[in-house]
Protein backbone atom coordinates (compact mmCIF):
# COMPACT_ATOMS: atom_id res chain seq x y z
CA UNK A 1 0.00 0.00 0.00
CA UNK A 2 1.13 3.54 -0.78
CA UNK A 3 1.11 5.15 2.65
CA UNK A 4 0.87 8.64 1.22
CA UNK A 5 -2.58 7.86 -0.13
CA UNK A 6 -3.90 7.60 3.41
CA UNK A 7 -3.21 11.29 3.81
CA UNK A 8 -4.58 12.38 0.47
CA UNK A 9 -8.27 13.15 0.43
CA UNK A 10 -9.63 13.11 -3.08
CA UNK A 11 -10.65 16.47 -4.47
CA UNK A 12 -12.64 15.52 -7.57
CA UNK A 13 -12.61 18.09 -10.33
CA UNK A 14 -14.80 17.31 -13.30
CA UNK A 15 -13.57 18.66 -16.61
CA UNK A 16 -17.17 18.38 -17.73
CA UNK A 17 -19.95 20.18 -15.90
CA UNK A 18 -21.51 17.09 -14.40
CA UNK A 19 -24.07 19.10 -12.50
CA UNK A 20 -25.77 19.91 -15.77
CA UNK A 21 -25.85 16.37 -17.14
CA UNK A 22 -26.96 13.10 -15.61
CA UNK A 23 -24.11 10.87 -16.65
CA UNK A 24 -25.34 7.33 -16.28
CA UNK A 25 -22.22 5.66 -17.59
CA UNK A 26 -20.72 5.02 -14.18
CA UNK A 27 -23.65 2.73 -13.39
CA UNK A 28 -23.45 0.54 -16.47
CA UNK A 29 -21.22 -2.21 -15.16
CA UNK A 30 -23.06 -5.17 -16.59
CA UNK A 31 -23.39 -6.10 -20.25
CA UNK A 32 -22.27 -2.85 -21.80
CA UNK A 33 -18.87 -2.74 -20.18
CA UNK A 34 -17.85 -5.42 -22.68
CA UNK A 35 -18.30 -2.76 -25.32
CA UNK A 36 -16.74 0.52 -24.28
CA UNK A 37 -14.60 -0.68 -21.40
CA UNK A 38 -15.17 0.53 -17.86
CA UNK A 39 -18.05 2.99 -18.09
CA UNK A 40 -17.48 4.02 -14.50
CA UNK A 41 -14.25 5.75 -15.54
CA UNK A 42 -15.64 8.99 -16.92
CA UNK A 43 -12.96 10.86 -18.81
CA UNK A 44 -12.58 14.37 -17.58
CA UNK A 45 -12.51 13.51 -13.91
CA UNK A 46 -9.29 14.70 -12.37
CA UNK A 47 -8.29 13.28 -8.99
CA UNK A 48 -6.43 16.10 -7.33
CA UNK A 49 -5.31 15.35 -3.82
CA UNK A 50 -5.18 17.75 -0.93
CA UNK A 51 -2.61 16.54 1.55
CA UNK A 52 -4.33 17.52 4.76
CA UNK A 53 -6.85 15.40 6.59
CA UNK A 54 -10.43 16.44 5.93
CA UNK A 55 -13.19 16.96 8.43
CA UNK A 56 -14.98 13.96 6.98
CA UNK A 57 -12.00 11.67 7.47
CA UNK A 58 -11.42 13.08 10.90
CA UNK A 59 -14.89 12.06 12.00
CA UNK A 60 -13.79 8.45 11.69
CA UNK A 61 -11.34 9.10 14.50
CA UNK A 62 -14.25 9.35 16.90
CA UNK A 63 -14.70 5.61 16.73
CA UNK A 64 -11.02 4.69 16.63
CA UNK A 65 -9.59 6.73 19.49
CA UNK A 66 -11.03 4.48 22.16
CA UNK A 67 -8.89 1.63 20.83
CA UNK A 68 -5.85 3.71 21.75
CA UNK A 69 -6.94 4.28 25.32
CA UNK A 70 -4.78 1.49 26.67
CA UNK A 71 -1.62 3.55 26.09
CA UNK A 72 -0.94 3.82 29.83
CA UNK A 73 2.81 3.77 29.34
CA UNK A 74 2.93 7.40 28.17
CA UNK A 75 5.26 9.49 30.28
CA UNK A 76 3.79 11.99 32.70
CA UNK A 77 5.45 14.74 30.68
CA UNK A 78 3.53 13.73 27.58
CA UNK A 79 0.27 13.51 29.51
CA UNK A 80 0.62 17.11 30.58
CA UNK A 81 1.26 18.50 27.10
CA UNK A 82 -1.88 20.39 26.11
CA UNK A 83 -2.49 22.35 22.92
CA UNK A 84 -3.45 25.43 24.92
CA UNK A 85 -0.62 26.84 27.06
CA UNK A 86 1.62 24.17 25.59
CA UNK A 87 4.90 23.18 27.17
CA UNK A 88 7.65 24.53 24.90
CA UNK A 89 9.46 21.19 25.17
CA UNK A 90 6.54 19.48 23.40
CA UNK A 91 6.62 21.65 20.26
CA UNK A 92 7.59 19.50 17.28
CA UNK A 93 7.40 22.31 14.72
CA UNK A 94 6.47 25.95 14.30
CA UNK A 95 4.98 27.24 11.09
CA UNK A 96 3.56 30.66 10.25
CA UNK A 97 3.32 31.57 13.95
CA UNK A 98 1.40 28.36 14.64
CA UNK A 99 2.75 25.55 16.81
CA UNK A 100 2.54 21.80 16.22
CA UNK A 101 2.71 19.74 19.39
CA UNK A 102 3.64 16.17 20.07
CA UNK A 103 0.05 15.63 21.21
CA UNK A 104 -1.33 16.75 17.86
CA UNK A 105 1.13 14.58 16.00
CA UNK A 106 0.19 11.54 18.05
CA UNK A 107 -3.48 12.33 17.59
CA UNK A 108 -3.18 12.24 13.79
CA UNK A 109 -0.79 9.29 13.81
CA UNK A 110 -3.21 7.22 15.88
CA UNK A 111 -5.88 7.31 13.19
CA UNK A 112 -3.48 6.44 10.39
CA UNK A 113 -2.14 3.65 12.58
CA UNK A 114 -5.59 2.13 12.99
CA UNK A 115 -6.26 2.28 9.25
CA UNK A 116 -2.92 0.69 8.37
CA UNK A 117 -3.19 -2.07 10.93
CA UNK A 118 -6.72 -2.92 9.84
CA UNK A 119 -5.61 -2.99 6.22
CA UNK A 120 -2.77 -5.33 7.18
CA UNK A 121 -5.19 -7.64 9.08
CA UNK A 122 -3.42 -6.93 12.37
CA UNK A 123 -6.52 -6.31 14.48
CA UNK A 124 -6.14 -8.63 17.45
CA UNK A 125 -2.60 -9.63 16.44
CA UNK A 126 0.07 -10.11 19.09
CA UNK A 127 2.53 -7.34 19.93
CA UNK A 128 5.33 -9.09 18.10
CA UNK A 129 3.49 -9.05 14.79
CA UNK A 130 2.51 -5.43 15.22
CA UNK A 131 6.06 -4.43 16.10
CA UNK A 132 7.40 -6.27 13.06
CA UNK A 133 4.90 -4.44 10.84
CA UNK A 134 5.92 -1.00 12.09
CA UNK A 135 9.62 -1.77 11.90
CA UNK A 136 9.35 -3.10 8.35
CA UNK A 137 11.04 -1.28 5.48
CA UNK A 138 9.13 1.23 3.34
CA UNK A 139 11.24 2.75 0.59
CA UNK A 140 14.38 2.44 2.67
CA UNK A 141 12.89 3.73 5.92
CA UNK A 142 11.16 2.22 8.91
CA UNK A 143 7.39 2.33 8.45
CA UNK A 144 6.83 4.18 11.72
CA UNK A 145 9.21 6.97 10.66
CA UNK A 146 7.56 7.31 7.25
CA UNK A 147 4.07 7.63 8.70
CA UNK A 148 5.25 9.99 11.42
CA UNK A 149 6.86 12.27 8.85
CA UNK A 150 3.78 12.23 6.63
CA UNK A 151 1.59 13.15 9.58
CA UNK A 152 3.85 16.09 10.37
CA UNK A 153 3.75 17.27 6.76
CA UNK A 154 -0.04 17.22 6.86
CA UNK A 155 -0.10 19.18 10.09
CA UNK A 156 2.32 21.74 8.64
CA UNK A 157 -0.08 22.33 5.76
CA UNK A 158 -3.02 22.62 8.13
CA UNK A 159 -1.21 25.19 10.25
CA UNK A 160 -0.22 27.24 7.20
CA UNK A 161 -3.83 27.32 6.02
CA UNK A 162 -5.07 28.22 9.51
CA UNK A 163 -2.58 31.10 9.59
CA UNK A 164 -3.72 32.31 6.17
CA UNK A 165 -7.35 32.05 7.27
CA UNK A 166 -6.62 34.27 10.25
CA UNK A 167 -4.78 36.79 8.06
CA UNK A 168 -7.73 37.03 5.69
CA UNK A 169 -10.36 36.89 8.44
CA UNK A 170 -11.90 33.63 7.23
CA UNK A 171 -13.92 32.33 10.16
CA UNK A 172 -16.03 29.34 11.08
CA UNK A 173 -19.73 29.99 10.70
CA UNK A 174 -22.67 28.69 12.71
CA UNK A 175 -22.96 25.55 10.61
CA UNK A 176 -19.24 24.78 10.94
CA UNK A 177 -19.40 25.11 14.71
CA UNK A 178 -22.53 23.01 14.89
CA UNK A 179 -20.75 20.20 13.01
CA UNK A 180 -17.75 20.42 15.34
CA UNK A 181 -20.01 20.40 18.39
CA UNK A 182 -21.72 17.29 17.03
CA UNK A 183 -18.36 15.62 16.49
CA UNK A 184 -17.39 16.38 20.09
CA UNK A 185 -20.75 15.13 21.35
CA UNK A 186 -20.37 11.86 19.46
CA UNK A 187 -16.86 11.38 20.79
CA UNK A 188 -18.04 11.89 24.36
CA UNK A 189 -20.96 9.52 23.85
CA UNK A 190 -18.78 6.86 22.21
CA UNK A 191 -16.34 6.96 25.11
CA UNK A 192 -18.88 6.63 27.91
CA UNK A 193 -19.46 10.22 28.92
CA UNK A 194 -17.47 13.39 29.41
CA UNK A 195 -15.31 12.15 32.29
CA UNK A 196 -14.23 8.93 30.58
CA UNK A 197 -13.72 10.74 27.28
CA UNK A 198 -11.39 13.19 29.01
CA UNK A 199 -9.44 10.30 30.54
CA UNK A 200 -9.15 8.58 27.16
CA UNK A 201 -7.77 11.71 25.52
CA UNK A 202 -5.40 12.33 28.42
CA UNK A 203 -4.02 8.80 28.47
CA UNK A 204 -3.74 8.50 24.70
CA UNK A 205 -2.43 11.92 23.71
CA UNK A 206 -2.06 14.20 26.71
CA UNK A 207 -5.06 16.15 25.42
CA UNK A 208 -8.21 17.60 26.93
CA UNK A 209 -11.67 17.83 25.41
CA UNK A 210 -10.95 21.51 24.83
CA UNK A 211 -7.83 20.49 22.90
CA UNK A 212 -9.87 17.99 20.93
CA UNK A 213 -12.32 20.67 19.88
CA UNK A 214 -9.51 23.07 18.96
CA UNK A 215 -7.79 20.61 16.64
CA UNK A 216 -11.11 19.90 14.93
CA UNK A 217 -11.68 23.63 14.52
CA UNK A 218 -8.32 23.91 12.80
CA UNK A 219 -9.04 21.01 10.46
CA UNK A 220 -12.36 22.55 9.42
CA UNK A 221 -10.97 26.08 9.15
CA UNK A 222 -8.03 24.98 7.00
CA UNK A 223 -10.34 23.14 4.64
CA UNK A 224 -12.72 26.10 4.46
CA UNK A 225 -9.91 28.53 3.71
CA UNK A 226 -8.52 26.32 0.97
CA UNK A 227 -11.93 26.08 -0.71
CA UNK A 228 -12.55 29.82 -0.57
CA UNK A 229 -9.02 30.84 -1.59
CA UNK A 230 -9.03 28.44 -4.53
CA UNK A 231 -12.24 29.93 -5.90
CA UNK A 232 -10.71 33.42 -5.86
CA UNK A 233 -7.79 32.52 -8.14
CA UNK A 234 -8.15 34.17 -11.54
CA UNK A 235 -7.49 32.04 -14.62
CA UNK A 236 -7.00 33.73 -18.00
CA UNK A 237 -9.31 32.67 -20.81
CA UNK A 238 -6.26 31.94 -22.96
CA UNK A 239 -5.02 29.44 -20.36
CA UNK A 240 -8.43 27.78 -20.28
CA UNK A 241 -8.49 27.45 -24.07
CA UNK A 242 -4.93 26.15 -24.14
CA UNK A 243 -5.75 23.47 -21.60
CA UNK A 244 -8.80 22.47 -23.61
CA UNK A 245 -6.86 22.21 -26.85
CA UNK A 246 -3.93 20.39 -25.23
CA UNK A 247 -6.26 17.84 -23.61
CA UNK A 248 -9.04 17.66 -26.15
CA UNK A 249 -9.12 13.85 -26.16
CA UNK A 250 -10.16 13.99 -22.51
CA UNK A 251 -12.37 17.05 -22.33
CA UNK A 252 -14.35 17.07 -25.57
CA UNK A 253 -17.38 14.91 -24.95
CA UNK A 254 -20.22 13.36 -26.89
CA UNK A 255 -23.54 11.94 -25.66
CA UNK A 256 -25.15 9.05 -27.51
CA UNK A 257 -28.39 7.15 -27.06
CA UNK A 258 -28.32 3.41 -27.62
CA UNK A 259 -30.47 0.35 -28.10
CA UNK A 260 -28.77 -2.97 -27.39
CA UNK A 261 -30.01 -6.13 -29.10
CA UNK A 262 -28.39 -8.98 -27.17
CA UNK A 263 -26.71 -12.03 -28.69
CA UNK A 264 -24.63 -12.76 -25.59
CA UNK A 265 -26.18 -15.24 -23.16
CA UNK A 266 -25.65 -15.84 -19.47
CA UNK A 267 -23.09 -18.38 -18.31
CA UNK A 268 -25.76 -20.94 -17.42
CA UNK A 269 -27.42 -20.66 -20.82
CA UNK A 270 -26.57 -22.22 -24.16
CA UNK A 271 -24.90 -19.84 -26.66
CA UNK A 272 -27.11 -18.59 -29.48
CA UNK A 273 -27.01 -20.48 -32.74
CA UNK A 274 -26.00 -18.77 -35.97
CA UNK A 275 -29.64 -18.75 -37.01
CA UNK A 276 -30.68 -17.04 -33.77
CA UNK A 277 -27.91 -14.46 -34.18
CA UNK A 278 -29.04 -13.79 -37.76
CA UNK A 279 -32.57 -13.10 -36.51
CA UNK A 280 -31.18 -10.70 -33.93
CA UNK A 281 -29.23 -8.89 -36.65
CA UNK A 282 -32.38 -8.64 -38.74
CA UNK A 283 -34.27 -7.20 -35.76
CA UNK A 284 -31.53 -4.63 -35.15
CA UNK A 285 -31.61 -3.56 -38.80
CA UNK A 286 -35.40 -3.25 -38.68
CA UNK A 287 -35.24 -1.05 -35.58
CA UNK A 288 -32.55 1.08 -37.22
CA UNK A 289 -34.77 1.49 -40.26
CA UNK A 290 -37.66 2.60 -38.05
CA UNK A 291 -35.45 5.18 -36.35
CA UNK A 292 -34.22 6.49 -39.71
CA UNK A 293 -37.83 6.80 -40.84
CA UNK A 294 -38.54 9.20 -38.00
CA UNK A 295 -39.84 7.02 -35.16
CA UNK A 296 -38.86 8.32 -31.74
CA UNK A 297 -35.60 6.73 -30.59
CA UNK A 298 -36.54 6.70 -26.90
CA UNK A 299 -39.85 5.03 -27.68
CA UNK A 300 -38.02 2.40 -29.73
CA UNK A 301 -35.59 1.94 -26.84
CA UNK A 302 -38.41 1.27 -24.41
CA UNK A 303 -39.69 -1.49 -26.68
CA UNK A 304 -36.53 -3.08 -28.06
CA UNK A 305 -33.61 -2.26 -25.75
CA UNK A 306 -32.50 -5.54 -24.17
CA UNK A 307 -30.00 -3.99 -21.78
CA UNK A 308 -31.78 -4.46 -18.41
CA UNK A 309 -29.86 -1.55 -16.88
CA UNK A 310 -31.41 0.87 -19.37
CA UNK A 311 -34.70 0.44 -17.50
CA UNK A 312 -33.05 1.81 -14.38
CA UNK A 313 -30.51 4.29 -15.67
CA UNK A 314 -31.69 5.32 -19.10
CA UNK A 315 -30.15 4.77 -22.50
CA UNK A 316 -27.62 7.60 -22.65
CA UNK A 317 -23.82 7.41 -22.50
CA UNK A 318 -21.46 10.38 -22.32
CA UNK A 319 -17.76 9.86 -23.00
CA UNK A 320 -14.58 11.32 -24.44
CA UNK A 321 -12.28 10.04 -27.14
CA UNK A 322 -9.97 8.66 -24.49
CA UNK A 323 -12.70 6.48 -23.03
CA UNK A 324 -14.26 5.09 -26.18
CA UNK A 325 -13.46 2.00 -28.19
CA UNK A 326 -11.86 2.79 -31.53
CA UNK A 327 -14.92 1.92 -33.62
CA UNK A 328 -17.24 3.96 -31.42
CA UNK A 329 -14.81 6.89 -31.24
CA UNK A 330 -14.33 6.99 -34.98
CA UNK A 331 -18.06 7.22 -35.59
CA UNK A 332 -19.29 9.29 -32.64
CA UNK A 333 -16.87 12.18 -32.98
CA UNK A 334 -17.21 12.47 -36.75
CA UNK A 335 -21.00 12.13 -36.87
CA UNK A 336 -23.44 15.00 -36.52
CA UNK A 337 -26.13 15.34 -33.87
CA UNK A 338 -29.03 13.12 -34.90
CA UNK A 339 -26.93 10.69 -36.94
CA UNK A 340 -27.66 6.96 -36.53
CA UNK A 341 -25.59 3.81 -36.99
CA UNK A 342 -25.53 0.09 -36.15
CA UNK A 343 -22.41 -1.48 -34.64
CA UNK A 344 -21.73 -5.12 -33.86
CA UNK A 345 -20.26 -5.50 -30.38
CA UNK A 346 -19.31 -8.49 -28.20
CA UNK A 347 -22.68 -8.36 -26.43
CA UNK A 348 -24.74 -8.11 -29.62
CA UNK A 349 -25.82 -5.23 -31.85
CA UNK A 350 -25.92 -1.59 -30.75
CA UNK A 351 -28.04 1.02 -32.46
CA UNK A 352 -26.51 4.41 -31.75
CA UNK A 353 -27.75 7.95 -32.12
CA UNK A 354 -25.69 11.08 -31.46
CA UNK A 355 -27.71 13.04 -28.92
CA UNK A 356 -25.41 15.96 -28.00
CA UNK A 357 -21.87 17.19 -28.51
CA UNK A 358 -20.04 19.01 -25.75
CA UNK A 359 -17.20 21.38 -26.56
CA UNK A 360 -15.31 24.16 -24.82
CA UNK A 361 -18.28 25.82 -23.12
CA UNK A 362 -19.32 22.50 -21.61
CA UNK A 363 -15.84 21.86 -20.23
CA UNK A 364 -15.07 25.45 -19.19
CA UNK A 365 -16.10 25.38 -15.53
CA UNK A 366 -14.39 22.08 -14.81
CA UNK A 367 -11.15 23.21 -16.46
CA UNK A 368 -11.24 26.44 -14.49
CA UNK A 369 -11.63 24.57 -11.20
CA UNK A 370 -8.80 22.23 -12.08
CA UNK A 371 -6.38 25.02 -12.98
CA UNK A 372 -7.37 26.97 -9.86
CA UNK A 373 -6.57 23.91 -7.79
CA UNK A 374 -3.19 23.53 -9.49
CA UNK A 375 -2.36 27.18 -8.83
CA UNK A 376 -3.37 26.91 -5.19
CA UNK A 377 -1.10 23.90 -4.73
CA UNK A 378 1.80 25.92 -6.15
CA UNK A 379 1.06 28.70 -3.67
CA UNK A 380 0.92 26.21 -0.83
CA UNK A 381 4.30 24.74 -1.75
CA UNK A 382 5.76 28.24 -1.72
CA UNK A 383 4.26 29.01 1.68
CA UNK A 384 5.74 25.78 3.03
CA UNK A 385 9.22 26.89 2.05
CA UNK A 386 8.92 30.28 3.67
CA UNK A 387 8.47 29.93 7.38
CA UNK A 388 8.64 26.76 9.41
CA UNK A 389 11.08 25.04 11.72
CA UNK A 390 11.13 21.45 12.95
CA UNK A 391 12.49 20.26 16.28
CA UNK A 392 14.18 17.25 14.72
CA UNK A 393 15.59 16.00 18.01
CA UNK A 394 12.13 15.82 19.53
CA UNK A 395 10.69 14.42 16.33
CA UNK A 396 13.23 11.59 16.29
CA UNK A 397 12.70 10.82 19.96
CA UNK A 398 8.93 10.41 19.77
CA UNK A 399 7.78 6.80 20.02
CA UNK A 400 4.45 6.83 18.21
CA UNK A 401 3.60 3.27 19.17
CA UNK A 402 4.01 3.47 22.93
Amino acid sequence: MNIKKLFQISFKLFIINVLSYRLQSNKKENILKTYTGVFGKITGVFMKHSKFISFILLSVIIFSLSSCSDSDNNSEGDKNQHLNGVNENSIVAEVADEKITASELKFVFSHIRNVLEQDANLVGADKGQIKEFWESDVEGEKREDVVKRECLEDLIEIKILVSKAKEENVQLDELDNAEIDELLRQYIETNGGEHLAEITLQNSFGMTLEDYRKINEEFVLSSKYKKEATKKIEIDMEDLKKYYNDNIDEVEMVTIKYILILTETYLDEEPMTEEEIAKKRELAEDVLSMAKNGEDFDTLSEEYNEDPESRLYGNELTFSRKNAREDLKEWAFSADVGDLTLLEVPAGFMLLKVSEKHGFEFALEGIKQFLQQQEFEKNLEQWKREDFTINQELMDSLDMLE
